[in-house]
């Protein structure tokens, strides 16, 4: 067990210039390896195919954890597969998965939901044996895998959901339920 912190960088939190990048990125390294941080850089293939060189040259100096994701595998050539210790594929998720992220995700709109209690909160209605519902039917329509959603998608589609409920109530709207 590592027990140490995630540090998650995505492509948009750096300068777009070459030099400024190429700064931004070895000051990400360097901080953290120095927290003792797992380095999470979302989206690797923007980086390699803008920065490439400067980036090859940072991954093969770097001594802490390091994650690279992708949703382009075929993008990476030898050069950084040379580099990279562990390849993992994801698969679409089953749908026991689906409802257990579902469900994740229900439990964090409680959450919301006890927050709301507090005054001049709006309060928020959840109805969830809809959601689980929708979350079944919408596995069971998608049977070939495209078009199913992963975690992040699942994620962003309830913090939308709870910003528009919020938003609805702030205006008067009239829905039962999330």
């Amino acid at each position: 067990k590592f027990d140490k912190p995630l540090f998650p960088v995505i492509y948009r939190d750096l300068r777009f210039t070459p030099e400024s990048v190429e700064r931004s990125l070895a000051e990400i390294f360097r901080l953290a390896y120095l927290w003792d941080y797992v380095l999470l850089l979302d989206e690797a293939d923007f980086h390699l195919l803008l920065y490439y060189s400067m980036f090859l040259r940072m991954l093969e100096y770097y001594n802490g954890i390091l994650f690279l994701t992708t949703n382009r595998p075929g993008v990476l050539d030898e050069a950084v597969k040379s580099r990279v210790n562990l390849n993992l594929h994801c698969t679409f998720l089953d749908e026991s998965q689906v409802t257990a992220v579902f469900e994740l995700n229900i439990q964090r709109l409680r959450e919301m939901k006890e927050q709301a209690k507090a005054p001049g909160h709006k309060k928020l209605c959840i109805d969830y044996d809809d959601i689980l519902g929708f979350a079944r039917s919408h596995w069971k329509n998608n049977t070939n895998g495209v078009g199913r959603w992963n975690e992040r998608q699942i994620r962003n589609a309830f913090l939308i959901a709870a910003s528009l409920a919020h938003y609805e109530g702030d205006i008067g709207g009239h829905r039962k339920g999330l």
